[in-house]
């Protein structure tokens, strides 16, 4: 995503300029921020990255559930274990830019 922040009025959506703020959304990967009264009110993304974002937030969950399990009870539990509870296939993790499991 581009680190430029953009911020737009909200008054510009209503004035038929949505699509347009919707195009250079997608275009350059770059959230904007919708403004009411000179405060940020919302944030656009593209559906791109809110889909990247939800995934984000899904192993960021099962990782933390995976560090809860070892840290309250002293188990460990095999890669397969967990792929199988999670129903993580191989090709979910080849898809994944980066993703650590912690094993010791």
């Amino acid at each position: 995503m581009n680190e430029r922040i953009s911020f737009v009025p909200l008054t510009d959506l209503n004035r038929g300029k949505a699509s347009k703020i919707i195009e250079t959304i997608q275009k350059l990967k770059q959230a904007v921020f919708i403004v009411k009264n000179n405060k940020p009110e919302a944030v656009l993304i593209s559906f791109d990255e809110y889909q990247d974002y939800q995934e984000y937030l899904f192993y960021k969950k099962v990782n933390e559930r995976v560090e809860a399990y070892v840290a309250d009870a002293g188990i460990t539990y095999s890669r397969d274990q967990i792929m199988k509870e999670y129903q993580i296939s191989d090709d979910d993790l080849d898809e994944m830019e980066e993703i650590e499991f912690d094993y010791d």
